[in-house]
Order: structure tokens, then C-alpha cells, then sequence
């Protein structure tokens, strides 16, 4: 494994130890999609993990594009400006694997595994094709995080914490071939000051020092890191502090004053009010909600609704639950409804009930099958349980509500005759 140069002197981690009996697994995320037209550039606090089941396309990252094709392995860090972009028609079907900064921490089981990282980080494109025997691996590992994830049976945690760490020897593996291929990469400097700035955000900084790492002025530091994330050195600098303090309030026995120092402040009161300004809350309450298992607000992609919502109409004649769905797409039951209801307003049997109706309604009128028959074939378990959905859904019975309309039809037919 080539060694790092730009990052060799840092690693803001090893310099001391990081125990945790309870860290908040829940917040590994995993899930599988269709991805069917470009994302918006984005980053996120969290580490993300995609393998490319099928399709082609183009990764971008920090102004650099990557062909994206069957095979490859993305890992995706919080310094990744990045948008997913399919180029087929059917899209870029994956499964993803997010987890948080702390965890990753948790996991530099050794300086040497630190540098190994960090020489990745520096070497080694986001986006790696995986030789077959790789595949193979990586695609049980997702599935086995898939399954982990929506059982939640005991000793899942410790199971996606596994899955985790032979993903990234997997992807460490597959990188020290590029390395010793020499397939290095020219990245642009923006690429490398953003890097630095996350690489190096416990030193005193600035923009001035690091434009002098790059032979560039401060200014153009600030302009070139404006473009690329809208904002300026010292933003995104407070953005870098401030992420990487709360992954380690993840462990108890850190106290904030070592953890304002060892994200680069120099003062408590600087670090309150600069945590305050980004995260809307003060650091002992951002660390409550942390150890009492409440969610903040976060920024997450995913398609859960869209997945959800394909899968019912695709078996909605089924007798389907959500129960059933949850197992069929790896997803728990709190996950589905929540989805539905935060974009329906609707759970599960209330959405597959509404779905159903609606379908019946357009047979009643197109079709003369017998109100039984159109009630059984939309998966109702009785035509008493039909009618009265369907009453409360249309405000007349299915009988009712098919002779009103072919009234209205005759009616309307009629009228068109007798005109000149």
C-alpha cells in the first residue's frame, strides 16, 4: 500500500482511545432501489456504501466524473460533493448501506488501518469495479445487511457492524490493486483542499495557511470552495468542526471540553456558540437526545415510498401486508408506514385500500363483471367488506355507484343524438 503524502502527519482519531458499549447501531442505514434519473449534488455527515447491481452511469464527485457500471463498489465520505447520475433507461438498481462518522471512528481498530484508509482517501477513486470474486462477496454482505436491518433480532447490531468493516477490507483490498497498478488520479485542487480541510480541521487553520500548503492565495481558497459547496472556508470549516463533534459525543467518557479541543477549538465558549449556530441546539442537549435514542433532523435519501408504492401496485390483488412487504423489500414496518404517511398522509392498509377501490371503480364503469367477481379480484376478503369500504370511499354503494354513471351515459348519449 503506497503511503500517504499530503495526510501523512494526520489521523484526529488515534491519539486516543474511543469505548462505547452502546453505540446507536440504529442509525446504520440499509436499503435497496432503482435510482431513475440524475440526484442533485449533496453531501452528508455520514459515510455511504452502493453497489451497483445493474445499469450504467456516472458518478460525480467534487467536479470529477466516474463511469459507473454493474460491479462497482461507491464509498462516498462527508468531503464528497456528489451526485449519482443513471444513463439507462431503466436506471442504476443498487443497494446502499449509510452509516455515521462515529462509527467510523469506532472502527480504526489500529493507526495502521487508519493510514491504510487515509492512503485510500488519497489514491484511490470513490468509485471501484470489483473483480468477480469481489462481487460475489459484496453482494452477500448487502444482502446480509438488508436481512439485519429489517429483522432487528438479536445481535443485529454487532452483525451490520461486521458487514461493515469486510466492506471496507473488500474495498481497501480492490484499492491497493489500483495503487500498485499506478492508476493514480490528477484530481482538481478543489478536490484536495476540501480533503485537507477535513484531514487537518483540529489544527488552528485558515484560509490563508492552506492556501500556502497549495501555492494559492486565500481568496482563491474561499471562491473555489464556494463553488463547489456554496460556501466559504470558515463555513464549511464550522460544518467540518462541528460534524466530526458530534460523532464523538457518541462516547460518554468524553467529556465537551475534550472534544471542543480535539475538533480545533480553543475555547468552550467558541465551540457552544459555533455549535449552537449549526446545529440550532447546545452541545449537553444535542448529546441528551443522543443517549436518550430521539431522532434529529437529518438529511437521508431514500426511496422507501417509491419502492413501497411500486411494490403495491404491482401485487395489490395479493392478499399483501405490510408485514409481507417489509420481508419482500428489507425494510421494517415502521419504516413503510412512516414513509407513506409522511408522503400520503396514509398507512399501509389504508393506501392498498384506497388503491384497490379506486382500480374497482374504473372496472365497474368499463367492465360489465359482476360486483362480486371485480370485489374478489381486487383482493377483498368479502363482498360485505367491499361495499362498505366502498361506500366510504364514493359515498354510494358499487351497484349505485355503476348505475348512476351508465344513467349519466345514456343520458349523455341521448342528448348527443338528438342534436342537429
Amino acid at each position: 500500500m503506497k503511503k500517504p503524502k499530503l495526510f501523512s502527519q494526520t489521523d484526529p482519531y488515534t491519539s486516543a482511545n474511543y469505548y462505547q458499549d452502546n453505540l446507536r447501531y440504529l442509525e446504520i442505514m440499509a436499503e435497496k432501489g432503482i435510482l431513475s434519473k440524475k440526484q442533485p449534488l449533496h453531501l452528508h455527515d455520514e459515510l455511504e456504501f452502493m453497489f451497483i447491481l445493474e445499469g450504467t452511469g456516472t458518478l460525480h464527485v467534487n467536479s470529477v466524473e466516474y463511469p459507473v457500471s454493474e460491479g462497482c463498489l461507491i464509498l462516498t465520505y462527508p468531503f464528497h460533493v456528489h451526485a449519482l447520475e443513471p444513463k439507462t433507461e431503466k436506471g442504476l438498481r443498487y443497494e446502499l448501506c449509510r452509516f455515521p462518522l462515529s462509527l467510523a471512528i469506532y472502527l480504526n481498530i489500529s493507526k495502521q488501518f487508519a493510514q491504510t484508509e487515509i492512503s485510500v482517501l488519497e489514491y484511490v477513486p470513490p468509485c471501484i469495479l470489483l473483480d468477480k470474486e469481489n462481487r460475489r462477496l459484496a453482494r452477500e454482505i448487502f444482502q446480509e445487511l438488508l436481512q439485519e436491518n429489517a429483522s432487528r433480532s438479536h445481535g443485529y447490531d454487532m452483525a451490520l457492524l461486521s458487514c461493515i468493516l469486510r466492506l471496507m477490507v473488500i474495498q481497501t483490498r480492490s484499492a491497493s490493486e489500483i495503487i500498485e497498478q499506478r492508476q493514480t488520479e490528477e484530481r482538481p485542487l478543489v478536490w484536495n483542499v476540501l480533503q485537507y480541510l477535513h484531514m487537518y480541521f483540529h489544527f488552528n487553520i485558515d484560509a490563508a495557511s492552506v492556501g500556502q500548503v497549495f501555492d494559492i492565495s486565500a481568496r482563491h481558497v474561499n471562491s473555489s470552495l464556494r463553488l463547489l459547496t456554496g460556501m466559504n472556508f470558515s463555513e464549511n470549516l464550522a460544518l467540518v468542526r462541528i460534524r466530526n463533534a458530534c460523532a464523538l459525543m457518541q462516547f460518554e467518557d468524553l467529556s465537551l471540553s475534550f472534544i471542543a479541543h480535539s475538533t480545533g477549538y480553543s475555547s468552550l465558549p467558541n465551540f457552544f456558540r459555533q455549535f449552537k449556530e449549526v446545529k440550532g441546539v447546545k452541545p449537553a442537549q444535542y448529546r441528551e437526545t443522543m443517549q436518550s435514542g430521539s431522532q434529529l433532523s437529518h438529511q437521508r435519501f431514500s426511496n422507501n415510498t417509491h419502492e413501497v408504492l411500486y411494490y403495491i401496485t404491482e401485487h395489490y390483488r395479493e392478499p399483501i401486508t405490510a408485514s409481507h412487504v417489509a420481508k419482500e423489500l428489507y425494510l421494517s414496518e415502521d419504516t413503510i408506514n412512516n414513509s407513506l404517511k409522511k408522503s400520503f398522509g396514509l398507512t399501509f392498509p389504508h393506501l392498498l385500500s384506497t388503491l384497490r377501490l379506486w382500480v374497482a371503480s374504473g372496472l365497474l364503469l368499463g367492465t360489465d363483471l359482476p360486483v362480486f367477481d371485480i370485489a374478489m379480484n381486487m383482493g377483498f376478503n368479502s363482498i360485505r367488506t367491499f361495499n362498505r369500504k366502498f361506500r366510504l370511499e364514493f359515498g354510494v354503494t358499487p351497484s349505485e355507484f355503476r348505475n348512476s354513471r351508465n344513467m349519466e351515459k345514456t343520458s349523455w348519449t341521448g342528448n348527443s343524438s338528438s342534436r342537429p
